[in-house]
């Protein structure tokens, strides 16, 4: 089944299987072994999908000039490295941060062609944000959904909670009014934003893990260590008694080190229930920390699920 962000899906788990190479190959080097390093070629296009049996089982495979070009691509690539074609880079220009390897022979092709390098995640996450790059028209015809959000703002700003759901179709401007909303927002608010993706559906926590390594300044090429001090480092300043909650950002993180606290723990203590108590304890004291008393104003920008202000 194809998707409209396939390109996107493709790069982060191109992405992500990089990383976890990395990963595995560091823990062999330590053991004295040699570390394993791939390489993946993406391309994007139409295929024709056959079928064949193999050991009595039904297989499929794709075939054509789009399969051709991507295992080209991959055997191209530089070591432990993602190349994708000039296609793919006008997918997902803006989402990823690419490098220009020139112009390339390519076997089968009278001409050589533009390949990139996929280097890290880019600065955009939705395709609103591509259309705020491009210019956005006149915002107009929601002037009363945007008093009631300013209404809801006032209130918590007054020193009660507020939860603001904006919920409607698909392409009817619900990011548009967050956009427009956000900017009505005083010096004195403090604004947290994550956004969800649909390749992200299947994970509930993925708002929130990616609110708290924006909050937490945690980069794609950082590692294990260098993430567990960012996060040690912001939750000793906010306060020190926050400290005994880093286990269980740890474990929320992916980020635990050895060996994990959480395991050392009383089975019923660590129990699935009771670490997830905690570690939403552990994530809304990590985003309130700092900026209570001040009011705050934190935006789920909707991919998937309707966009919602807290």
């Amino acid at each position: 089944m194809a998707h409209e962000d396939h390109p996107q899906r493709a790069l982060h788990a191109a992405l992500q299987m990089q990383q976890e190479l990395r990963d595995y190959g560091q823990r062999r080097t330590e053991q004295g072994a040699h570390p394993l390093e791939a390489r993946i070629g993406i391309n994007s296009g139409e295929v024709v999908v056959r079928s064949f049996e193999t050991g009595g089982r039904l297989e499929y495979t794709p075939i054509g000039h789009t399969a051709n070009l991507a295992s080209r691509l991959q055997t191209l690539a530089p070591v432990d490295s993602i190349a994708v074609s000039e296609y793919t880079r006008r997918l997902v220009e803006g989402y990823f941060e690419l490098r220009a390897l020139g112009p390339t022979p390519v076997k089968g092709l009278s001409e050589p062609i533009n390949i990139y390098e996929v280097t890290g995640l880019g600065k955009l996450r939705t395709h609103f944000q591509l259309s705020e790059r491009r210019g956005l028209t006149k915002f107009v015809g929601r002037e009363r959904e945007l008093e009631q959000m300013q209404r809801a703002r006032e209130q918590a700003t007054g020193g009660h909670g507020q939860v603001a759901a904006v919920m409607a179709e698909a392409g009817t401007g619900k990011s548009r009014l967050f956009y427009e909303f956000k900017a009505t927002l005083p010096p004195a608010c403090k604004l947290l934003e994550a956004y969800s993706v649909s390749h992200g559906k299947a994970s509930a926590w993925q708002p929130v893990l990616e609110l708290l390594r924006g909050y937490f300044g945690i980069q794609d090429a950082d590692d294990p260590t260098t993430r567990r001090e960012k996060v040690r480092t912001a939750l000793v300043a906010l306060d020190p008694a926050l400290a005994e909650t880093l286990p269980y950002l740890f474990a929320l993180l992916a980020i635990q080190g050895a060996p994990d606290p959480l395991a050392q723990m009383d089975p019923q203590v660590r129990s699935p229930f009771s670490s997830c108590n905690t570690s939403v304890q552990a994530a809304f004291l990590t985003a309130t920390g700092e900026i209570l008393p001040a009011p705050a104003d934190t935006s789920f920008d909707p991919c998937v699920f309707p966009a919602s202000i807290i």
